[in-house]
């Protein structure tokens, strides 16, 4: 698993768990679907249980697991641990940047509001057709009725001026020290490989 986790399915196509990153798989197979190419694989570690995995999560060698030796299979865990490394570490660089933004808090709260008003209207249009006769339902939409033009200028708004903040403000993911260390060993190692 190159990700910090690979998602793992069944072969139903069923969510099973994450895999954490250096999970070994062993292809037998790769399938195109509608949800995307997915590598049919036997877990190393439980041999006999066959799963999919998407392969955008996997690093495919075209040698077997069995021709692999210890080395090149190091090898494989610290590149998968760098590759996960290098995205935790720019998700953390984005995150930082975000809360330096003045109008993340203002645009969390109108986005909030917008999609709680949405789904209480939902709950209510739900319980109506469910052919609950009680009017009230009836009523409690009259009421809201128009609170959704005001909430999504607050939304629009919000997300105009936090959007531009951060276009004004761009994070420098590339310059930053620990992501130039990280990438040039990743490259070294992927040279090796």
């Amino acid at each position: 698993a190159t990700n910090g986790t690979a998602r793992v399915y069944d072969r139903n196509g069923k969510f099973i768990k994450k895999m954490p990153w250096g999970t070994q798989f062993a292809v037998s197979d790769i399938k195109d679907t509608p949800a995307g190419t997915l590598a049919v694989c036997e877990l190393v570690e439980h041999p006999g249980t066959t799963v999919l995995v998407p392969v955008d999560e996997i690093d495919i060698s075209s040698a077997g697991v069995a021709s692999i030796t210890e080395t090149e299979k190091r090898n494989r865990v610290k590149r998968a641990w760098l590759i996960a490394q290098l995205a935790r570490t720019e998700d953390d660089i984005r995150k930082k940047a975000e809360r330096r933004n003045p109008y993340a808090t203002r645009y969390a709260e109108a986005k909030k509001a917008y999609q709680t008003y949405w789904r209480h209207v939902n709950q209510i249009k739900e319980k109506m057709e469910a052919g609950d006769p009680d009017m009230k339902y009836a009523d409690q939409l009259r009421t809201m009725k128009g609170e959704d033009i005001a909430l999504r200028r607050q939304y629009d708004a919000a997300k105009k001026d936090y959007e531009a903040w951060a276009r004004s403000h761009p994070v420098p993911i590339a310059d930053d020290p620990c992501m130039v260390d990280l990438r040039r060993e990743l490259e070294a190692l992927s040279a090796s490989l």
